[in-house]
């Protein structure tokens, strides 16, 4: 959707996870392996289902959860992060930070392109480069807002300088793929694209792409890590989520992460199929422009609050995976900044919002559209499940005279649309924080309105707002507490963002195979997961 101000969807995925979110009745946050245990067996093919496709190889141009699917094995970044979202070295053998603005990177020096051309810090300094250059206008530019520069201190050593202290920054380098540099000035027309493709240091090489129908990847055998059992990976875009299942069911496919919840009975009763699914902080939230009337009247928004059905919407929308939201903000993101008695304390000074038509009635009519009103509203085909939410609640609130007319539309245009902060005033989706901490998401659907890359698709930031996100970024963990919890009693008090439910990730194997390692939220975008794929032992 991370980082997604952060990056984009999710951020906005990312986090923006987007169509890869699920839903789930545990805490958000930890990660479980599918099957404990597989073999070192070769696998001559897996084949993976998409729910969209993916859109480019190049990550400037496609922040969202089927692109990443497809380019973490292709590009690597100077630092991952683990199940757990920790920061990880990944080209990078070590990094440190001698001061509040500076990062520096120490990078392996056994790593080679496809073409057997040696990694450099020329190569790294250009990859970071490119997500602040407006003529690249990368999706992860937001991301970057606050990088001054990037340097190749040596031949092996980056230096990052900020312009102001971020503690994201090095989150946000870990969705930065590095690629080599001479081969994207050689293909700077159509770098990412079915006929530039790309240059990395993945264990993966592509041999065909098209964000029609999919990508087929070959093992990189010269790759410096451990050698993966997957000889290739054919990559397909399935959209119907149906036919998804059934591909999987016939042996069609191997795998997906798209699982949609309002069906996973269905994919739970399958013998062929083992589906994990594992709690995160990724939040189904409904998106409202506080620039368009009658959405800018506060007393509209918290009706619409109050007028949605979360405990209905987790057991017959979400298939019982999930867990109501109190805020768009995930309580176990605080989890490195607060202790959770403290957490919890704060989050029950939240207005719950429960579902409760007297209400959602009583501050309609002390709106400026006390009558009702109509309103236009989109959901992408490639999560059906989102859909049904805003038709719930276009019903709940037909009896108080608001019309909400929903429609679907292509996981393209809608995509395009939270990105642009076009089209109608009502959106859905389902965002995750890029990083583990409460200013994950908030960095981003918070984001300046006059920020070039800003994805604030609400339009929603007041003075006072952004002032508490400056004042997280450069204070002590004490002021960090203060300022989030400022800035979380706000959204809930203002609502511009609708939060509905807490959703797991998922992953679908057939019963095969076994993902050896820990799967949940952080596997996506910001690490190499084809590895861990095995011949269930």
């Amino acid at each position: 959707m991370r980082t997604q101000r952060k990056t984009g969807v999710p951020t906005l995925v990312a986090a923006v996870v987007l169509s890869l979110a699920a839903c789930s009745s545990g805490s958000g946050g930890s990660a479980a392996p599918i099957a404990s245990e597989g073999t070192n067996e070769n696998i001559p093919v897996l084949k993976w289902a998409l729910a969209e496709g993916p859109r480019s190889l190049d990550p400037a141009h496609a922040y969202d959860g089927s692109s990443a699917a497809v380019y973490t094995e292709l590009l690597e970044p100077l630092v991952g992060l683990d199940a757990d979202g920790r920061i990880q070295p990944r080209l990078a053998r070590a990094w440190s930070q001698p001061d509040p603005t500076t990062l520096v990177f120490d990078l392996r020096t056994d790593v080679k392109f496809w073409d057997g051309k040696s990694l450099t810090a020329e190569d790294a300094v250009f990859s970071l480069r490119r997500h602040i250059d407006p003529q690249v206008a990368s999706e992860l530019m937001g991301a970057f807002a606050h990088l001054a520069d990037v340097t190749a201190t040596s031949p092996s050593q980056v230096t990052v300088k900020l312009s102001t202290p971020d503690p994201s920054m090095a989150y946000s380098i870990s969705k930065a793929g590095v690629m080599e540099k001479d081969y994207a000035l050689a293909h700077a027309s159509n770098l990412g694209d079915a006929t530039g493709l790309i240059m990395g240091t993945g264990p993966y090489t592509v041999k065909s792409f098209s964000p029609a129908t999919g990508a087929t990847l070959a093992r990189y055998e010269g790759y410096y890590g451990s050698k993966p059992t997957v000889a290739q990976v054919e990559f397909t875009v399935i959209p119907d989520p149906d036919t998804r299942r059934l591909a999987m069911q016939s042996g069609e496919v191997d795998g997906t992460f798209s699982v949609p919840l309002q069906t996973a009975r269905q994919w739970d009763t399958t013998s062929s199929i083992r589906v994990q699914y594992s709690p995160s902080s990724t939040t189904a939230m409904v998106m409202l422009d506080n620039s368009q009337a009658p959405f800018t009247d506060p007393h509209v928004r918290r009706a619409l609050s109050y007028a949605l059905d979360r405990d209905g919407i987790v057991k017959s929308l979400a298939g019982g995976h999930g867990r109501r939201a109190a805020s768009i903000i995930d309580p176990t993101l605080w989890t490195n900044l607060a202790p959770p008695e403290e957490v919890d304390a704060f989050y029950r000074t939240l207005p719950p919002y429960d579902f409760d038509m007297a209400k959602a009635k009583a501050e309609l009519a002390q709106s400026a559209s006390p009558n009702g009103f109509t309103a236009e509203a989109e959901f992408p085909n490639s999560t059906p499940g989102l859909g049904n939410v805003l038709q719930s609640l276009a019903a709940n609130v037909k009896p108080l005279g608001i019309t909400i007319n929903v429609s679907e539309v292509p996981a393209a245009q809608w995509l395009a649309n939270i990105f642009g902060k076009k089209g109608p005033a009502v959106k859905i989706a389902s965002l995750s924080a890029d990083y583990p901490t409460p200013m994950g998401l908030a960095d981003v659907l918070l984001a300046p309105l006059d920020e070039p890359t800003s994805q604030n698709v609400a339009n929603y930031a007041p003075a006072d707002v952004l002032q508490q996100i400056a004042t997280f970024r450069k204070g002590d963990k004490a002021a960090q507490v203060s300022s989030m919890k400022t800035i979380t009693g706000r959204l809930s008090e203002d609502v511009p963002y609708i939060p509905v439910y807490y959703s797991d990730v998922t992953i679908a194997l057939a019963r095969k195979y076994a993902y050896t390692g820990k799967f949940g939220q952080w596997t996506f975008f910001a690490q190499e997961w084809v590895g861990n794929v095995k011949v269930a032992a």
